[in-house]
């Protein structure tokens, strides 16, 4: 890491190796592991690249499998709320840029929730409003008293 010369307030970060592998060893070191040193420079031990497979990217939803959207939460959050009105619950996630669907294509959602089953509970005015990208999907409705919606 160098000033960057341009801009002394900003630093350069220079990945550099005497040949491809070596750069290739640098980057790998950079995106795998953790820095745990100040140091203003890192020298880097040859090790073993591990070979991807696509869509394995760590950040990407997993697509060889159903993913639970629990699984998808981040620390803080929870699919669980109370009251009457409340923010969204937003579920982000991440796919490969070439994953994506054509007019009137669909993915399978299973979808359990419940409301509670309390007396002052409007049923025929509550919902449970799902969206996609910003773009509303479809009104659920409140569960029957003490019965698990599915939908």
């Amino acid at each position: 890491m160098i000033d960057n010369p341009n801009n002394p307030v900003y630093k350069l970060l220079l990945v550099v190796g005497a040949d491809d592998a070596q750069l290739r060893q640098a980057a790998n070191r950079l995106t795998t592991q953790p820095l745990a040193t100040d140091a203003s420079s890192l020298n880097v031990p040859p090790q073993p690249i591990g070979v991807h497979k696509p869509y394995d990217a760590p950040r990407w939803i997993n697509t060889s499998r159903p993913v639970r959207l629990s699984e998808l939460l981040r620390k803080d959050q929870s699919l669980t709320t109370t009251g009457i009105w409340h923010d969204a619950l937003r579920v982000n996630f991440r796919a490969a840029p070439d994953l994506f669907l054509w007019d009137g294509d669909a993915i399978p959602v299973n979808l359990h929730y419940r409301f509670p089953s309390e007396s002052w509970i409007d049923e025929n005015n509550s919902f449970l409003n799902v969206t996609l990208n910003g773009t509303f999907l479809r009104n659920l409705t409140v569960n029957k008293v003490g019965l698990l919606e599915s939908a």
